[in-house]
């Protein structure tokens, strides 16, 4: 990682020593971790398409839930970013529907954003209204409000 953050291995190579030793070691706990730090590094230096790639490999690779979840936090900002937008949808709804339950109110407001901006206002409204029925933090609820009130 180091020698990538330097610019001393290029992209594809991190992502090929990755590869390797992720297949090399398996489903290790540390594994979430490591591949959350490798799709962050990527990220950083640009390389958005290789992030992906390694955010969607590994949430379905890794044994902690927890890192899953995050590593699909991740894929669902790099689809958006990459303009996948129905691959953005189907990872929020993933969480949604999981039994890891954070960043609630973020998730229904990106996924009523994505919904909107898929042409599906009615389920984007009903996802803006989750946020303000149910949300915890209040800028995520006049955010909502505010989407809302353009609809």
């Amino acid at each position: 990682m180091s020698s990538f953050r330097e610019g001393k291995l290029e992209a594809k190579e991190l992502v090929a020593k990755y590869s390797a030793t992720l297949e090399e070691v398996g489903s290790f706990d540390g594994a979430g971790s490591f591949s959350v730090e490798v799709v962050d590094a990527l990220s950083e230096k640009g390389n958005y398409e290789m992030a992906y790639s390694v955010a969607t490999e590994a949430m379905d690779k890794v044994s902690n839930d927890q890192a899953a979840y995050f590593l699909r936090m991740r894929a669902a900002v790099l689809a958006e970013n990459l303009n996948k937008l129905d691959e953005a949808l189907k990872h929020l709804n993933t969480l949604i529907s999981g039994s890891i339950k954070y960043m609630e109110d973020k998730i229904y407001l990106d996924l009523g954003r994505l919904q909107l901006k898929t042409g599906d206002t009615e389920k984007a409204k009903s996802s803006f209204q989750h946020v303000i029925d149910n949300g915890k933090e209040e800028e995520f609820k006049k955010m909502a409000k505010l989407y809302l009130s353009e609809l």
